[in-house]
């Protein structure tokens, strides 16, 4: 078949799958035009009349409308023209909204005509942005999906937040993530009705808000917060929590991300029942920046959390990024999870030693690693997944073992992760031949990365 004889379904199917990066800064006005055009597919429009009909003529590949601010003072009338062009093509399909700060009175006018199409927001603006979208009494009734990051939210002086809230009518919305303290502070949120919601950049005023919110989320929600420079407001009625833990009843993950040596996430934890968790998540990143200096976690604090919400038959998957429990400590941690199927450690650099060098700190040893392996069968016997951010402190023979200790014959494969922290990108630093001998029946995918792609691709082994 010719390429120019696609039945347009499948045309169309493969245009949806093209990458687009809306979320890019772009540096050029030329290309956050582009990207306002629908990115590829003006290109694609030009290859003949048959798909210049289908892309013109299909409103889903036009409903994803991009605004970045800094362009439409440079080029304001062919941004607008361009705009009208995508929402006119987009017609009544829902939309999907990105705007990047600062955007224009003008564009968002002509968006919020369309207030009742608009299917998921990403916004990144300032208050007054955020008060202006407000003024203009739109309903956005079929909002699903929000995140809303708020700048310069705490020196606002225009109002109250109330001004600022979009989603009063929003009934559909099932998702929200952004700024602590514009979400927390909004009259319309409707807790009990979200499945998802992250709070990024917590504060002092957020933090004694946090378990409340949660405690109204529904069955089977996630929660994220974000906890970046939080110990700079620790505020008294959580740095002495009460001598009752707050139940999440419905809480099935949890993440928490960005943490400090602070305590406010320490207290947090401490102060939570999960009893429905099944994913919890702890880590010095977002997923997107570098590993910090490790946390230290005391494994009471664990053993506390996971004795009262009563982790053994439920909690599934384990992540430690960052977070560090001593080699004991953490064999402790992992007798407390018979369930466990996924767990993610990370090795890291901790201090400054007399030559001026980071000395690392080990999470994944050959004594962890040996224990996970002579205790294969009561020690976390559901395990199917180890992922490891690793400085490589174990042996070839360790890590061999314990493999094969988890290869079982139930059908079943197991996965291993290796992300190698440190050491030179093109140096492979464990001998791959056996444990390719091992993928080879199976029973094992693995994976070992250590920042250099021809590597990865050389070593990346894996068989349904």
């Amino acid at each position: 078949m010719h390429i120019l004889d696609l039945p347009a379904e499948l045309l169309i199917a493969i245009i949806v799958h093209l990458p687009r990066h809306p979320e890019k800064d772009y540096t050029t006005v030329d290309e956050s035009l582009r990207n306002l055009a629908g990115g590829h597919l003006t290109p694609l429009s030009l290859v003949c009349s048959t798909w210049r009909r289908v892309v013109q003529g299909t409103p889903s590949l036009w409903a994803r409308i991009t605004l970045h601010g800094p362009v439409w003072e440079i080029s304001l009338r062919r941004g607008m023209h361009i705009l009208r062009t995508s929402l006119s093509r987009a017609d009544t399909h829902p939309l999907d909204i990105v705007v990047s700060s600062p955007p224009h009175r003008p564009a968002l006018d002509l968006l919020a005509a369309r207030a009742e199409q608009w299917r998921t927001l990403r916004i990144f603006c300032y208050a007054r942005d955020l008060r202006y979208l407000g003024s203009l009494g739109r309903r956005f009734a079929a909002l699903e999906s929000v995140d809303v990051r708020v700048d310069g939210l705490r020196w606002d002086g225009g109002g109250p937040v109330s001004e600022m809230d979009l989603f009063e009518h929003s009934v559909k919305l099932r998702a929200i993530s952004g700024s602590s303290a514009y979400i927390l502070r909004l009259p319309s949120l409707r807790v009990e009705r979200l499945l998802f919601i992250r709070l990024d950049e917590i504060d002092r005023m957020s933090v004694p808000r946090i378990p409340s919110v949660m405690a109204r989320l529904p069955v089977g929600s996630t929660c994220v917060l974000s906890f970046a420079n939080c110990s700079i407001f620790i505020d008294k009625s959580v740095s002495n929590p009460p001598p009752h833990a707050t139940s999440l009843s419905h809480v099935r993950a949890l993440h928490l991300l960005e943490l400090d040596r602070g305590n406010s996430w320490h207290n947090i934890i401490s102060n939570l029942t999960l009893p429905d968790l099944e994913h919890l998540c702890l880590s010095t990143h977002d997923g997107l920046r570098s590993t910090r200096l490790a946390v230290q976690w005391a494994a009471s604090v664990f053993l506390s959390l996971a004795s009262r919400s009563g982790f053994g038959p439920r909690l599934r998957t384990l992540c430690l990024h960052g977070v560090f429990l001593p080699e004991s400590d953490l064999i402790a941690c992992l007798e407390a999870l018979p369930v466990l199927e996924s767990l993610a450690l990370a090795d890291h650099l901790n201090g400054v030693t007399s030559d001026l060098t980071m000395s690392p700190v080990y999470a994944v040893t050959d004594r962890l690693l040996g224990e996970l392996t002579m205790r294969a069968q009561t020690l976390v016997p559901c395990l199917r997944l180890l992922h490891c951010r690793t400085l490589l402190g174990f042996q070839t023979q360790s890590l061999l073992a314990f493999l094969v200790s988890r290869m079982i014959e139930d059908g079943t494969c197991f996965a291993c992760i290796l992300d190698q922290l440190g050491g030179p990108q093109d140096e492979v630093p464990i001998d791959l031949v056996e444990i390719e001998i091992l993928c080879s029946t199976g029973k094992l995918a693995f994976t070992l990365s250590n920042r250099s792609p021809s590597v990865v691709a050389a070593f990346e082994v894996s068989h349904d």
